[in-house]
């Protein structure tokens, strides 16, 4: 037989042990009085608990001052005796004691049975206990230790409502009626009536920016900003049925997931909010020193790429291409770089400084919509070299094609379009001498083609990792686990992922006046929650 028994919330030493029972296994909430146990058999449903088993009498318990039974006790009743904390140092039948402290739910403590290495663990502890002499008797299945952790959640609650029923003695549990006064409409609903057009409007912005339109994809989905305020605006639709949700009467593992979720998204909010306004606080002071972007643009990204194609077209370290294709690819391409930064440098000269004061303005909305708007302006400013990559990626993907064909020429193959494979295949002497021709041209231009297209490709790499580094900060803003951090850190007992067990070493007891069927209890297991770890924590 499997006793659990509490630690804490033990108001008597002595008196009728109240508790539930399954099967062979007893989980002990307190010690009541004679009174107090006849009453709670009869009025058991009130601290029954969403369909749960009822409190009953599970035995009783004898200070270390009384040891001898009395006469009048029930010899078929089961007897603890108590030591000097509160925990049983000997017992009328063998038992196996396993100790835990009742979780608090008001703080949102509770055990659960997890899957990680940790909660594995502690399953092999308990598959230890033959080596101690502890767990020598029947064990009950995975179920059994659910329903046993589930009524340990639940033990503090019952404490409390014994408590209160200890002094309250005459109170009787009565369940409230309905009343049949006006309902009164209370603050918070004033103030979502009032808020009611707001949520209409974001609701619509959200369902606008969510829709394709022409065949193009969803504004969100090209804007990074529009996704930070659609985010941001689903947010605050969502918050308050998630505060409700933290409140209602459910199970308490529902409860406390909500309840992190929901707080973690405050704590996100409000953090962004602090790192906006400083980084506009930044903005605004380094607002001189930003003005002369226009001249980095133009460095960097105008004329960086042109003497790239400059020093391709020279035949570097020995590189020979196909000078008439080598120079049209450098003028066609550096002549559309060069005509773009000629009209984004002008523009950006008379729009520098509003630039830089609407970026300000979007800290406001806090650092993670600041790097959207910067991510947006990195895309528009590196169109023209997305233009020419895209331009170069068509012509190698075309080149490639072709010399896969005419290969399959030489090879007397030819693809199959309707069976989709390759198949045998005899050409003409004309197709092949042609197939020959465009085979040995497309071969001496690839390496050209292949050498200003990997160009672009270097190029669109350094700014999709641009892109990428401000997408992984702007999602860190969004959704990285702070409020979870700060509680495993903090209070690590509300974020369970399983339960341990510990061998402890019980005081010995006053013995001398036991019965001689008494079994003395010298070790038990002590049931201690067992926190995620940081990295479950962080790639969950």
């Amino acid at each position: 037989m499997r006793v659990f028994w509490p630690t804490a919330g033990l108001t008597k030493d002595e008196g009728v042990v109240a508790g539930w029972r399954i099967e062979d296994t007893l989980c002990v909430v307190g010690i009541v009085e004679e009174w107090m146990a006849n009453k709670l058999v009869q009025d058991a449903k009130p601290i029954e608990e969403h369909g749960t088993t009822p409190l009953t009498t599970l035995g009783r318990a004898r200070a270390p001052r009384h040891t001898e039974i009395s006469a009048e006790s029930d010899p078929n009743e089961i007897t603890f005796w108590l030591g000097t904390k509160g925990v049983p140092f000997a017992c009328s039948v063998d038992i196996e004691l396993m100790l835990y402290i009742p979780p608090d739910p008001g703080r949102l403590r509770f055990l659960t049975l997890g899957a990680t290495d940790k909660a594995r663990m502690a399953r092999s502890d308990l598959a230890q206990q033959d080596v101690y002499s502890i767990g020598a008797g029947r064990r009950g299945g995975d179920k059994t230790l659910e329903r046993i952790i589930n009524l340990i959640n639940r033990s503090k609650l019952a404490q409390s409502k014994l408590d209160q029923l200890h002094h309250s003695p005459e109170s009787k549990w009565v369940r409230p009626r309905g009343s049949t006064a006006m309902p009164r409409i209370s603050p918070l609903s004033l103030v979502a009536m009032a808020l009611l057009p707001v949520r209409l409007w974001s609701q619509a912005f959200i369902n606008a920016a969510s829709r394709p339109v022409l065949r193009l994809p969803p504004l969100r989905g090209l804007s990074c900003t529009v996704e930070q305020i659609c985010l941001r605006l689903q947010q605050a639709l969502d918050g308050p049925e998630q505060f409700r949700g933290t409140r209602m009467n459910i199970a308490i593992e529902k409860r406390s997931e909500r309840y992190m979720q929901f707080w973690n998204t405050v704590w996100l909010v409000a953090n962004d909010l602090i790192l906006g306004y400083w980084t506009r606080i930044v903005i605004l002071q380094a607002v001189p020193l930003l003005v002369p972007i226009a001249g980095l643009y133009s460095t960097y990204l105008v004329e960086t790429p042109i003497l790239a194609l400059r020093w391709l077209n020279d035949w570097p370290v020995g590189l020979k291409l196909n000078t008439p294709l080598s120079q049209f690819f450098c003028s066609s391409l550096g002549g559309f770089i060069q005509s773009w930064g000629d009209i984004i440098t002008s523009v950006l000269h008379d729009i520098a400084p509003r630039l830089l004061i609407i970026l300000a303005a979007s800290s406001l909305g806090g650092l993670a919509l600041s790097l959207s708007v910067l991510r947006d302006l990195l895309s528009l400013v590196t169109l023209h070299l997305y233009a020419c990559y895209r331009v170069m990626s068509l012509v190698y993907q075309w080149q490639a094609s072709s010399l896969g064909g005419l290969w399959n020429l030489f090879r007397g193959k030819r693809w199959n379009v309707l069976r989709q494979r390759t198949d045998s295949y005899e050409y003409d002497v004309d197709q092949l001498f042609l197939g020959t021709l465009l085979f040995t041209v497309s071969a001496f231009l690839f390496p050209t083609v292949l050498t200003y297209a990997a160009l672009f490709g270097l190029i669109r790499s350094f700014s999709v990792a641009m892109q990428m580094l401000f997408g992984h900060i702007i999602n860190a803003l969004n959704a990285f686990p702070l409020f979870e951090i700060m509680l495993r850190l903090k209070e690590p007992s509300r974020l369970p992922a399983g339960v341990q067990m510990r061998l402890v070493h019980l005081e010995a007891g006053v013995d001398r006046l036991l019965p001689d069927d008494a079994a003395l209890i010298t070790r038990a297991l002590e049931v201690k929650s067992c926190p995620k770890s940081l990295m479950d924590i962080l790639w969950r």
